[in-house]
């Protein structure tokens, strides 16, 4: 068996061109249209960045041969997106009264429940938004443009799982981990995050 070269920079036509080829087990289903991207925008009230409209354009939605969901399917699975972008919120707010979480930079912890949701609620809806891509791993949304990192998010623990949307996307087509030491690079030269990267370790 020849190996598999190395995938073009960027996410050209070339770079698409390399994923179909060479992806593993994967069959493609509708990408979207600039129509369904637009109203997907309106509906979250959220500019999605580029690379990520450029691959639902291109390479939106795979399943494995076995029939399981890898990506996030905007035509099927809508409403569970939508669901998980709140995901990350509540697993923080869950660590807050099952685990004793407080990040000082949030302040004085409240004496009620109620009131630590609320700030916690409060900080998350300021924070930038996070696109559920697959599982608990999620596109940093803001700044809106190409290259923002991907964390995972699981309750409090948040780690850089890739630098780059490009690099998730090698990542699930190859059946490959990102390079950590790539996303954990990128996160130490980008700009803070806020609320999210108090938590980021």
């Amino acid at each position: 068996m020849n190996p598999i070269p190395p995938p073009p920079q960027g996410m050209g036509d070339d770079f698409v061109a390399w994923v179909r080829e060479h992806g593993l087990w994967a069959k493609w289903a509708t990408p979207l249209s600039p129509a369904q991207i637009d109203g997907i925008e309106h509906r979250l009230d959220l500019k999605l960045p580029p690379d990520y409209v450029r691959f639902l354009m291109t390479l939106h939605g795979i399943e494995m041969q076995w029939n399981a969901s890898v990506l996030y399917n905007w035509l099927s699975e809508e409403k569970a997106i939508v669901d998980m972008m709140s995901w990350p919120t509540e697993g923080i707010v869950f660590d807050v009264e099952h685990n004793a979480l407080w990040h000082d930079s949030w302040g004085e912890r409240p004496d009620t429940a109620a009131e630590r949701s609320a700030i916690v609620q409060g900080l998350a809806t300021r924070a930038p938004r996070l696109i559920p891509l697959s599982s608990h791993r999620f596109l940093v949304a803001q700044p809106c443009e190409a290259d923002n990192i991907v964390l995972s998010v699981y309750q409090s623990d948040i780690i850089p799982w890739a630098a780059t949307l490009r690099d998730f996307l090698i990542s699930v087509f190859t059946c490959k981990s990102p390079d950590n030491r790539a996303a954990y690079q990128a996160w130490s030269e980008a700009a803070p995050i806020p609320f999210w990267g108090d938590l980021t370790s």
